[in-house]
């Protein structure tokens, strides 16, 4: 039987995960992937400040995900969250970790105590005097980091397995056994950028970098003075050349620069560093990457080559039946869970779970274990003594319950039964009329209720027309390639007129209708502004969420 690995990555904008089933061949392909957005500040500097909400957004998304695993691999990132390279003497394997524990506060920049390591080797050379030496490369984060990503892992109902490093989990995502030289992917998160160069998926230098996506959003809010949901909107407007906003472009491009100026001096560090072979080319990928002219200034300012890419490569990802145009949307993002997930190769790989976490997991799995046991044996021995009870007792009144038996078979039960039959045909021919006109039916309830709770309180609407659409054999048969969602099953439409107090309470009003659970594909047109304020029309689309109940009372089987 195949067996599901999940990696799981909690970001500052997002909580994305990636299951990776390996089948008898040792074969991995893409399983299951999803994700479900954070609100800002839930989780700062790869440091989770609310554990309770990041925990039910990881609840939400194994529910919407369908994860088959419930035991991850997690990674941690952030400014306290550092690689380091350490030269140390031969030693064995078993004691390498206790190794550089005793050396690590000549490296880490905060107190050892207050801290995770793990190490792996990167090569074994020979000191200038002739002794064994190993270079290892370290990885150690702030103890306060990984309680908190544990801790929101736990409250969304998770067994951490593993604790590794975002930029190990993206050099083994891009790992190319055909490249013979380095390789630098510059992942550009929502509020970190992250620079990993590495040899065909191991690490050799990593530079995290406290800018990225969130950076050009800010930008252009304090250039134009606007809320951040505002000034997203417009970054995204930018990719779009036909865009003509000067101003906008000015404030992007400036924010641009500085993610590039700090690349750039990451990069020609590494370079500058002595006995290091040369990068070859440079990977860009992260979701920030898509920002309007990164790529252009990045291959103005680096002497490497630069290539944009989408997703990892080697990667299968048609088991998720997603279209070219999702594919390309998701594959930015899958380089940290779909690493986690991913084997190492060549060593074992980075392990930053505290020992305490392990040995609570494995002891919860005992005493589950142990209870299970118990609870097998006590009902089998009460089962048995009632079985013995019941069956000597059974025995001396057999004789006499089988006379008054056959005497009730003849008299009473085969008439009954006859009349049984006759109810079960007539209620199972009631169901097969009316089973039809109720199957996915609207529940227009729900709908007027979703409309009334995410309307905002200065709108009205009018001319309001709600109607389902039509159930065809086009529209209800599944797809032999995708998955269908309930959230993206169109069964009904809604459109009116909608008037706002001003322009700026369009966009609210479409943010709020859309994230209403209800509805998608919600569009407006005919903008109008008069004395009552600005009207326009709307438009959205009704998806199965919204879907009647009652179909099930008409299709349960008689007994």
């Amino acid at each position: 039987m195949a067996q599901g690995i999940v990696g799981l990555d909690i970001g500052s904008s997002a909580v994305r995960a990636v299951e990776l089933t390996v089948d008898e061949r040792g074969i991995a392909s893409v399983s299951a992937f999803g994700q479900v957005g954070l609100h800002e500040g839930l989780v700062v500097g790869g440091e989770v400040r609310e554990s309770a909400e990041v925990g039910s957004s990881i609840r939400r998304l194994w529910q919407q995900g369908e994860f088959s695993e419930k035991r991850v691999h997690i990674g941690v990132a952030g400014l306290r969250v550092i690689t380091r390279e350490l030269d140390l003497p031969l030693v064995a394997p078993t004691e390498l970790d206790s190794a550089v524990r005793y050396q690590a506060a000549d490296v880490i920049p905060f107190p050892v105590e207050q801290s995770m390591t793990s190490a792996k080797v990167l090569q074994e050379f020979k000191s200038p005097d002739g002794a064994p030496m190993l270079r290892v490369l370290v990885a150690a984060a702030h103890r306060s980091v990984i309680d908190s990503v544990v801790e929101a892992v736990q409250a969304g109902g998770l067994d951490p397995i593993s604790i590794d490093l975002d930029s190990a989990a993206i050099a083994r995502s891009f790992r190319d056994d055909a490249l013979q030289g380095l390789e630098a992917v510059v992942s550009i998160g929502s509020a970190l950028t992250l620079v990993v160069i590495h040899k065909r998926g191991q690490v050799q230098f990593v530079r995290t970098i406290d800018l990225g996506g969130q950076t050009i959003t800010e930008a252009i809010a304090g250039t134009f003075d606007i809320p951040l949901q505002d000034a997203e909107m417009l970054k995204f407007r930018l990719v779009d050349p036909t865009f003509n906003d000067p101003s906008s472009r000015r404030a992007g491009e400036a924010a641009v620069r500085a993610i590039v100026a700090e690349i750039q001096s990451s990069l020609q560090f590494f370079s500058s560093l002595p006995e290091r072979e040369p990068i070859q080319r440079i990977v860009l990928t992260g979701g920030g990457s898509r920002a309007a002219g990164l790529l252009d200034q990045l291959s103005e300012s680096l002497a490497w080559p630069v290539l944009p890419i989408v997703s990892p490569p080697n990667v299968d990802l048609r088991r998720l039946g997603l279209t070219a145009e999702q594919s390309a949307v998701i594959g930015t993002t899958l380089p940290v869970p779909l690493g986690l997930a991913l084997p190492d190769p060549y060593s074992k790989p980075f392990n930053l779970l505290p020992p305490e976490i392990e040995e609570k997991i494995a002891a919860r799995k005992v005493k589950r274990f142990v209870f299970a046991i118990a609870a097998i044996v006590l009902v089998v021995v009460l089962g048995l003594s009632a079985w013995r009870f019941l069956n000597i007792r059974s025995a001396r009144n057999q004789v006499n319950a089988l006379s008054s038996q056959v005497a009730t078979i003849q008299n009473v039960d085969i008439p009954k039964y006859n009349q049984a039959v006759a109810l079960k045909n007539s209620v199972a021919a009631q169901q097969a009329r009316i089973l039809p006109a109720v199957t996915g039916e609207i529940d227009w309830l729900v709908v007027l209720n979703q409309l009334s709770q995410y309307l905002t309180p200065a709108a009205t609407f009018s001319g309001l027309d709600m109607a389902p659409i039509p159930t065809t054999a086009s529209t209800t048969a599944p797809s032999s390639t995708a998955k269908t969602s309930p959230a993206t099953t169109e069964v009904g439409t809604v459109t009116g007129g909608v008037t706002v107090g001003s322009l700026a309470e369009v966009t609210t009003w479409g943010q709020l209708l859309s994230s209403a659970p209800v509805f998608f594909n919600v569009t407006t047109g005919g903008l109008s502004a008069g004395a009552d304020g600005v009207s326009f029309s709307a438009s959205m689309s009704i998806n199965a969420l919204a879907t009647s109940t009652r179909a099930a009372q008409f299709s349960q089987v008689l007994p």
